[in-house]
């Protein structure tokens, strides 16, 4: 990632990383709940198909709140920050990204 050059375009970054942080705080008690949740659906994944569908889910909402704030604070992202979804493509003149 290339750093800003000059120190007005630090703020918006410095704020959006603040704002994250917070919302990491809110949402990390959420996380450790559902990882709780599926720390006792574990053992009904041998028995039965839906709570191993279950267990999968609940995986990633989880790292979702636990994961995505911290690094989207780190790369100073903003709030509704759209990364782009990668659209294979032979032909050279088609977008990248949808």
């Amino acid at each position: 990632m290339k750093m800003p050059s000059n120190k007005t375009s630090w703020c918006p970054g410095l704020c959006w990383s603040v704002v994250w942080l917070l919302i990491w705080f809110l949402a990390w008690p959420m996380a450790f709940v559902l990882a709780i949740v599926e720390v006792f659906i574990i053992p009904f994944c041998v028995c039965f198909e839906k709570a191993k569908t279950a267990c999968e889910f609940i995986d990633r909402i989880y790292k979702v709140f636990a994961f995505d704030p911290i690094d989207n604070a780190r790369y100073m992202r903003p709030l509704l920050y759209n990364p782009g979804i990668p659209v294979p493509s032979s032909d050279p003149d088609a977008p990248q990204f949808v």
